[in-house]
């Protein structure tokens, strides 16, 4: 199960290492501008998918303190994965909660790469040291789908990512 977490999130690192290819080449302007009235910028979309990121991690962080509370995933984990796949790659849309709510604090592609790479960079790590017993286990809480395991939640990142991807309209 280690090998798979890691083959996603070197999957979802070059997407993104892609992705930003494609954003250098917008423009400073383009990055801190809406795309549409009333919608985010780039730099938000990409300020949200980090706060999304590193709440999951910092969640997974906390359950692994406490391992005896956590159960194996079943087919009920894969079924909210799937739920949560077919919303994210459905036009209906959703209030992100509060914590992932963007500030607007980043104006830079180049600081926020740099600062996304150093958190899978993390989470890489946190992969690599885990118990290898809870990458079995519904380590994760999302918040619209409840408890799902560790590579679900690998896999929401890249859903995610691909949502707003398109919504950035490169």
């Amino acid at each position: 199960m280690r090998e798979k977490c890691i083959k996603l999130l070197d999957g979802l690192n070059a997407k993104l290492a892609e992705h930003f290819q494609v954003v250098g080449l917008q423009g400073d302007q383009w990055y801190v501008n809406p795309v549409a009235k009333g919608k985010w910028s780039p730099a938000e979309f990409h300020e949200h998918l980090m706060l999304a990121e590193s709440a999951s991690m910092a969640y997974v962080k906390i359950k692994i303190s406490y391992p005896d509370n956590l159960k194996r995933v079943t087919l009920k984990e894969k079924v909210k994965a799937q739920k949560l796949k077919l919303w994210l790659k459905s036009t209906k849309k959703a209030e992100a909660p509060e914590a992932v709510v963007p500030k607007r604090i980043y104006s830079s592609p180049a600081e926020v790469q740099e600062l996304w790479i150093k958190q899978r960079e993390a989470l890489k790590t946190m992969i690599m040291e885990m118990p290898e017993g809870l990458l079995y286990t519904n380590i994760y809480k999302h918040p619209f789908v409840g408890k799902i395991g560790l590579h679900h939640m690998l896999h929401f990142y890249g859903w995610h990512f691909d949502r707003h991807h398109k919504q950035m309209r490169l």
